[in-house]
């Protein structure tokens, strides 16, 4: 067949479309030629379809019907699907029609590139391609999607494959699926670790308080060490074999150790700089007896584990991750720019710390992400940091497809090509190094993994620690003396902060007010449910009396609401979100609804006696540090 229905300029139109919203993946795919087993064709009525591998994907004749029922079925939902994952772009007219008909954000998977670049070459779509909410993705391995929960904390998400999709590209429709499956796993370990743990970090987010406040915060290190590579140290079972080249990097590079590692780098006679923790449980054995702790600057984010604030160390730097209670309190004592986007472990957030920092490259060492040969889940000499060693007999299930007893266990790519055993909590975090490395490569930096063992990270180049020791290793720097050059107090309004905190208080007030009143008349009208006649009148009125109020608690909430979600219970997060009423009588949707307003507000006030203790706390707090006389 011939390519007389491939416009190069054509071509060049649509990914000059692309590039507006993705500029890397538009210039590649510019310079690409369309796959050869592809082929875009116009169709009797004048609209186009696809063929691959000699299969057509939509009918020939009638293209636009198998579209319509195809997207038929997502138009119709309600609620609304908020993620639609698509296998197959086709000429893009699924594309089109799911844009136009839905909100939905939308993850298109393209397993031949090729197909995609016939594609753009044949038809206009130049309308779809600069559209946000269309993300293009190149194979399943690149699909990264972020749930939103609703009721019953399920995510709102379909996927779609296109007909001719299903038969030419069975098995990565299988891959995708399960990749899917995993994306959604992974976010359900976040959310449940976020309900268990969110009370005692928001507590010790305020409970820290005195201890950080006067420290100084990352924002004066933004690119202080730019072009400087760094070396990040984790504690995987593969830090064995390349530990000792550490004492090359000192004052040549800046090295970056995650606590769990310490022991093992003092050990071997290296005393890292940089030292960081996040975690809000006791580790204060990753540094018992480690008299070097003295000679390295510990960079905590603000809701640690109290005593971690006690370690007599150079100096401490302070940081917050995205927690919506932290960047609240940010907000009122006036820093910027102090967050690290971490990805649940301390080894995400020394990676998104060498970024802060400027560093490039940026290189993992002890990285596994995984189990050793022996199933052992760290480094000899550093104990198992919560994560136990695993038997040889479930490491051989594993490999050999077989089940395991230990549910928790997943096979991954390893580094050297076959596959490795991990934990699902590991594996999420491979998943969230493969999500945010592109971004790195796409501002210029590199991205080496050095760790010669465990996972395969894909987007990093894989390389010898003694080779990126060679390579990229430069000039005598003195890093401590750098850091001791930023380390000085944040500039602080502490009268302001206070009085902002009463205003709070205020308001928190004014909430409790509304939902008790709200929670009454809730209970009143469940009550008169039950009463023959119904009492219609009185029904009415109370229920006007709940919507009012609610939408003055909605204003207050404005506020409010990054410190009441940060501790509000399961119960509270997930009502009044996507209920499906269809089907019910009008009472019976009365009664539903009211059971729910009912358990929101006595969650609200669950919430608000919280918030109100500790920001009260800290009102008070703050008054003795204003007081010169008590420091």
């Amino acid at each position: 067949m011939s390519r007389e229905h491939f416009d190069r300029e054509l071509l060049a139109r649509n990914c000059a479309a692309l590039a507006e919203i993705n500029p890397e993946f538009a210039a590649r795919l510019g310079r690409l030629e369309p796959s050869a087993a592809v082929f875009a064709l116009p169709t009797p009525d004048g609209a186009w379809t696809m063929t691959v591998g000699g299969r057509q994907v939509l009918s020939k004749y009638a293209p636009d019907r198998d579209v319509q029922r195809l997207v038929q079925p997502e138009l119709e939902k309600s609620p609304k699907t908020k993620i639609l994952i698509v296998l197959g772009f086709e000429v893009g007219a699924v594309v089109r029609a799911l844009l136009a008909g839905t909100e939905a954000q939308l993850f298109v998977v393209e397993p031949d590139v090729g197909a995609l670049v016939a594609a753009l070459g044949a038809v206009d779509l130049t309308a779809v391609l600069n559209q946000k909410r269309l993300h293009l993705v190149e194979g399943v391995e690149k699909l990264y999607f972020h749930p939103d929960y609703a009721y019953g904390m399920k995510p709102d998400l379909a996927v779609l494959a296109l007909p001719g999709y299903r038969q030419a590209y069975a098995a990565e429709l299988a891959r995708l699926h399960q990749r899917v499956t995993d994306l959604v796993h992974s976010q359900d370990v976040v959310v449940y670790t976020n309900l268990v743990q969110q009370r005692r970090w928001f507590s010790q987010l305020f409970d820290n308080f005195r201890d950080y406040v006067f420290l100084p915060t990352i924002a004066r290190l933004r690119n202080a060490f730019a072009g400087v590579p760094a070396v990040i140290v984790a504690a995987g079972p593969s830090l064995d074999k390349n530990v000792h080249l550490l004492k090359q990097w000192q004052d040549r590079g800046v090295i970056v150790c995650v606590g769990t590692s310490l022991r093992k780098c003092v050990s071997i006679g290296v005393t890292p700089p940089i030292t960081i923790a996040i975690e809000a449980q006791d580790i204060m054995r990753q540094f018992t007896d480690i008299a070097e702790v003295a000679d390295t600057y510990t960079f905590f984010q603000f809701k640690c584990f109290a005593e971690l604030w006690r370690l007599p160390a150079l100096g401490t730097f302070t940081f917050i991750s995205n927690h919506l209670d932290a960047k609240w309190l940010v907000e009122r004592l006036g820093h910027e720019d102090i967050m690290l986007e971490i990805g649940g472990s301390v080894a995400t957030a020394a990676y998104k710390l060498a970024l802060y920092l400027g560093c490039d490259p940026v290189v993992f060492i002890g990285q596994d992400l995984a189990f050793g040969e022996a199933g052992q889940s760290h480094a000899d000499g550093i104990g198992t940091g919560g994560v136990e060693n695993i038997t040889q007999q479930n490491m051989t299930q594993m490999l050999t497809n077989k089940e395991s007893e230990d549910k928790g266990l997943v096979v991954v790519d390893g580094y050297y090509g076959k596959p490795v055993v991990t934990k699902t909590n590991l594996r999420n975090y491979l998943m969230w190094f493969e999500e945010q490395i592109p971004q790195a490569l796409r501002e210029g930096k590199r991205v080496i993994n050095a760790t010669e063992g465990g996972a395969c990270i894909r987007p990093a180049q894989q390389m010898s620690f003694a080779e990126a020791t060679a390579t990229f290793l430069g000039e005598p720097l003195n890093v401590r003396a750098r850091l001791a050059q930023f380390d000085q107090p944040p500039e602080l309004d502490l009268d302001r902060v206070g009085q902002e905190i009463a205003h709070t208080l205020r308001q928190l007030r004014e909430m409790i007010e509304l939902a008790r009143s709200g929670r009454e008349r809730a209970h009143q009208v469940q009550q008169l449910m039950s009463k023959k006649p119904l009492p219609v009148e009185k029904i009415n009125k109370l229920i006007h009396h709940i919507d009012r109020d609610e939408a003055k608690l909605k204003d207050v909430l404005i506020t409010l609401n990054p410190l009441i979600s940060s501790v509000a219970n399961q119960a509270t997060l997930i009502v009044k979100t996507c209920f499906d009423y269809s089907g019910l009588s009008r009472e019976d949707t009365v009664r539903l609804n009211m059971k729910h307003t009912a358990t929101m507000y006595a969650g609200l006030l669950e919430a608000a006696e919280i918030v109100g203790e500790k920001l009260e706390r800290l009102q008070h707090t703050i008054r003795e540090l204003s007081d010169p006389a008590t420091l």
